[in-house]
């Protein structure tokens, strides 16, 4: 993630994973100004980003705001794309991008850990078209929706709630 001379910018329940904001970079998110009078300002709040903020390059006359809820762990993607170097490594002309699968899988640190926000801000689906949850939202693209809870058995007795079993 590049961010250059622009006023605030607010980075929520995201990862950021596997980039590299700029050439022979390791930083995830990158911070400039290229010398105008603007400065790039960034806060980050409940994002999963690898090398925590120590993988961020502020720049100089940049601002960063490591707000509370952020996190560094692998999100543990289903099948994370790839670039395949088509056999020559030294040929950077017939590299392409393998598509994978950014589903996080059910044990992942960023499933249930987004900021629990109003729909009217994330918006009521993901972008595959699925229900947001109620409560904490998972952080980045998807909602853990792909893996629903199995419901062994459950009784209904009047006057009562339902109180499911779950596997």
């Amino acid at each position: 993630v590049e961010v250059e001379a622009t006023k605030k910018v607010e980075l929520k329940n995201n990862i950021v994973w596997g980039n590299f904001a700029g050439e022979n970079s390791d930083e995830q998110i990158s911070l400039t100004s290229f010398g105008t009078s603007n400065q790039s300002h960034v806060s980050l709040e409940y994002n999963n980003v690898e090398g925590g903020k120590d993988k961020v390059d502020i720049g100089e006359d940049s601002r960063l705001e490591w707000g509370k809820g952020n996190i560094s762990a692998d999100p543990q993607f289903e099948d994370p794309g790839s670039w395949n170097d088509n056999g020559t490594p030294a040929n950077l002309d017939d590299d392409y991008w393998e598509s994978g699968s950014y589903w996080l899988t059910a044990n992942s640190p960023s499933v249930d850990t987004g900021e629990d926000q109003p729909e009217t801000v994330v918006g009521k689906l993901d972008v595959a078209n699925f229900k947001r949850v109620v409560g904490p939202i998972d952080m980045g693209a998807f909602e853990n929706e792909k893996y629903p809870l199995k419901i062994n058995k459950f009784t209904v007795k009047a006057g009562k709630s339902i109180v499911p079993r779950l596997d």
